[in-house]
């Protein structure tokens, strides 16, 4: 991974646990570390050690007391005086102790405030100041923010307010081309976790959807992908890294379940299977008669029916006809500009073969889609990116699904009435992982079929790639609730590969239904 490559990042709090995880994962991603401690103690030199060996670039050290109010106007001045601005800074140095209500002190209270809220206020404050050509911060918070725990009301109020500080300097930061964004993760395992808090971690397993305890790697990539050009559009953001991927899933795992028991995926593989019959028999024929004098070939009627409606249904070729709705020189201009497009997608993209693919699916199995995607990987080369690989100019990718791909809330008949919907699409997993490196280890060790897809009827005609692996598109649209909607690319598990506002005015995957063809 080369993400950072030429970055110099800035993390407060370094030497282990959390900022360890991710002073190590943007090693791996050619970052130039500057990493911050108190002192510089055995621990401090170890860590530093480690980081050393993952990368060629420069790995320094800065040293500050956060309990000292000047600690971060002079961590600033020391790094100032090499005339090397910092371009990335992650504020992960904070404190949690317990103390309930009754026994909460002033210095409790302020010391608590102190390192949680001022200290990566005033850390925002002097990286703004020295920020050249933009930059990025992200800031570590908590799940406590948005779920307090017991005992834990100064910290909450801490990390909650760290949240409300993020959005708010993205607004302020946002004209100088800074983005400020934050995370929130949840119970994170450590050494010794589950001796001293036993009860804890037993409810929290409990209560997540992947039924696991994170990693300091998990925060870590969040934090890669805030950090680097994958989220150069995202600002004052709040990243809670066990939920939505979790529930993303949790979705996913709901839906095959419910199309099992309501007997829907039993109906699409008998369909499937009667249809594709030949598949099965690989045209084989079978001897009979007293002496095997006789030998029978397979008949599929069913198949020479669906044919038949599907010829007739698809034999006129599809046709559009872009229409101005004034007369005016520019709207008839761009009206020949329409059809011109739509001529181009229906012959040189094919759009018309995914048309009756998708009718195809509705006929055999009840339902047909056709999702639509644009794909920056696609189109003409105009340009290098900073890595020497080439720019394309993106192109509409499409796609035609069957019911089994398209994952959606089972409760509502009406296709138009849903306002989510998740795709699936088998992709190559080393492609994949190229395109997000940040999360390279999870894609890679992705597995093509997980348990919830193992009675998938796709299995008995998609060829069982080890380098297939399925990605999830969650669309969202937009809604009073969600008013910019949302569009997220997910892996099996829940890993969340990528998350923004929907980039489209409408969910762009499209319904074919017998009745509606």
């Amino acid at each position: 991974m080369t993400e950072l490559t030429g970055k110099r990042v800035l993390i407060t709090g370094s030497k282990g646990g959390i900022g360890f995880a991710i002073a190590k994962k943007f090693a791996e991603a050619g970052a130039e570390l500057v990493l911050h401690a108190r002192n510089e103690s055995p621990e401090f030199i170890e860590a530093k050690t480690k980081l050393s060996k993952l990368s060629m670039a420069d790995i320094s050290g800065v040293f500050g007391d956060f309990s000292n109010q000047d600690a971060c106007k002079k961590i600033f001045e020391t790094l100032m005086k090499d005339q090397k601005t910092v371009d990335v800074l992650v504020n992960n140095a904070a404190t949690q102790t317990l103390s309930a209500l009754t026994d909460m002190s002033g210095t409790k209270v302020r010391e608590m405030l102190e390192i949680n809220l001022q200290v990566p206020i005033l850390m925002t404050r002097y990286f703004a100041e020295q920020a050249q050509g933009g930059g990025s911060i992200v800031n570590i918070c908590s799940i406590e923010a948005l779920t307090p725990a017991l005992n834990h009301s100064h910290y909450a109020a801490s990390k909650a307010g760290l949240i409300n500080f993020t959005k708010a300097s993205a607004l302020e930061l946002g004209p100088k081309k800074i983005r400020v964004n934050s995370i929130c993760p949840g119970l994170i395992d450590r050494q010794n976790l589950k001796q001293d808090w036993p009860d804890g971690v037993k409810s929290w397993l409990g209560a997540v959807p992947l039924g696991r305890l994170g990693t300091g790697e998990d925060v870590a990539n969040a934090a890669l992908f805030l950090a680097g050009d994958h989220a150069k559009f995202i600002t004052g953001a709040n990243l809670t890294v066990d939920e939505i991927g979790g529930e993303l899933q949790k979705k996913v795992d709901d839906y095959y379940q419910y199309v099992r028991i309501n007997g829907m995926l039993d109906l699409w593989r008998k369909s499937y299977r009667q249809y594709f019959r030949a598949g099965y028999h690989l045209g084989d024929t079978v001897r009979g008669g007293e002496a095997g004098e006789y030998s029978f070939l397979f008949v599929n009627h069913f198949r020479s029916i669906l044919q038949a409606i599907l010829s007739i249904t698809v034999s006129q070729r599809p046709t559009f006809d872009a229409r101005a709705v004034n007369n005016d020189y520019s709207s008839q201009a761009q009206t020949k500009l329409a059809q011109g497009l739509l001529d181009y997608y229906m012959r040189e993209k094919r759009l018309e073969r995914f048309v009756a693919e998708a009718v195809e699916f509705a006929i055999w199995s009840g339902e047909g889609y056709i999702a639509l995607n644009w794909d920056v990987a696609l189109g003409r080369e105009y340009g290098v990116g900073q890595n020497n690989e080439p720019v394309k100019e993106g192109d509409i990718k499409f796609m035609s699904c069957s019911g089994v791909d398209i994952i959606r809330h089972p409760y509502l008949r009406k296709f138009e009435e849903r306002h989510w919907l998740i795709v699936r699409e088998f992709v190559n997993k080393y492609e994949l992982a190229k395109k997000y490196p940040e999360f390279e280890n999870d894609i890679i060790n992705s597995e093509m079929f997980t348990g919830n897809l193992k009675n998938d009827f796709l299995d008995f005609y998609r060829i069982t790639d080890s380098d297939l692996v399925p990605l999830y598109r969650f669309y969202h649209d937009k809604t009073q609730s969600v008013p910019n909607g949302r569009y997220s690319e997910f892996i099996e598990g829940g890993t969340v590969l990528f998350d923004s506002d929907l980039p489209y005015p409408e969910i762009p995957v499209y319904a074919l239904h017998p009745g509606s063809i």
